[in-house]
């Protein structure tokens, strides 16, 4: 491999040279496109960041997967009952459920006509 030390002020002074073959660098361009970064930004953090998650990024991870899981489970559950309410709607007689309230409110015994007067309904006895 070779190096080269450049006269770059406050900046990254060190040129590293690798061989890789065209598949090589094709993959290494499109992953570096797919995280956002430059090719020599994503090697440098390729190279330098820990092969091991730490401590606290496992708990990170954990906790963030929990996280995943409770809210998937959530949706599953939130879904079933869509499915059931979708297919209750689909199977709901209109006419069937209108007279039978019709026939609930016959059975009270109610005096509409007090009750539109109370309202401040007036039935229009002309037309």
């Amino acid at each position: 491999m070779a190096t080269q030390a450049l006269a770059v002020p406050g900046g990254r002074p060190h040129r590293l040279v690798v061989l890789v073959s065209d598949d090589e660098k094709a993959r290494i361009v499109a992953q570096a496109r797919a995280a956002a970064m430059s090719v020599s930004d994503f090697l440098r953090n390729a190279a330098t960041r820990p092969e091991e998650p730490t401590e606290a990024e496992e708990l990170l991870i954990r906790e963030a997967l929990r996280d995943l899981e409770e809210a998937s489970a959530r949706s599953d559950a939130t879904l079933a009952r869509l499915e059931e309410t979708m297919a209750h709607a689909a199977n709901f007689d209109e006419a069937a459920y209108r007279a039978q309230l019709e026939a609930e409110f016959e059975a009270m015994d109610i005096d509409w006509e007090a009750v539109g007067t109370r309202l401040g309904f007036v039935r229009d006895e002309a037309a």
